[in-house]
């Protein structure tokens, strides 16, 4: 599978969706997999919640998440610079972020692991991949997503 940050240019994508069928990201339309809430309830209790405008949020919750929003619309440098703020806000709602070298020397900016008592294993809980500004790059951020996890998922060592 080719890095990320290569394929994710839309005229690159559309040929290697031709020749593969295992990024199941909705582009183009056919490319669906099963809906998201059947891998894990707390998918469909997401979706319900995020409708809910009666939902209960804790004081703590709406600060660090207002922070975490602040801290999303400033003005970075870099793309290092705004990841850095950025983890500094999500490590206090969710805690130690790693950064992860794939086998094949590519990264993931920064991972949030948890064991999975099922597995009996760590598993990725959440996956970040950092763009300092909307379109200062030519390749789509949704589709390097993708790549991102299929990328991560796939190896041999997870």
């Amino acid at each position: 599978m080719p890095p990320p940050s290569s394929v994710s240019y839309p005229v690159k994508f559309r040929k290697f969706q031709q020749d593969h069928s295992n990024i199941l990201i909705g582009r183009p339309a056919e490319r669906t997999g099963p809906p998201i809430v059947l891998y894990n309830k707390v998918f469909g209790e997401f979706k319900d919640n995020f409708q809910n405008r009666r939902l209960s949020l804790a004081d703590d919750v709406r600060k660090e998440t207002m922070g975490l929003m602040y801290k999303a619309q400033d003005l970075y440098r870099s793309e290092t610079e705004r990841a850095k703020a950025m983890n500094e806000s999500f490590q206090d709602i969710l805690g130690h972020l790693d950064n992860i070298n794939n086998a094949d020397g590519t990264e993931v900016d920064s991972l949030l692991q948890s064991e999975a008592d099922g597995l009996k294993q760590g598993a990725a809980m959440a996956m970040i991949e950092y763009k300092n500004e909307i379109g200062t790059g030519s390749n789509d951020p949704t589709i390097q997503g993708g790549f991102v996890y299929a990328r991560y998922w796939s190896q041999s060592e997870v």
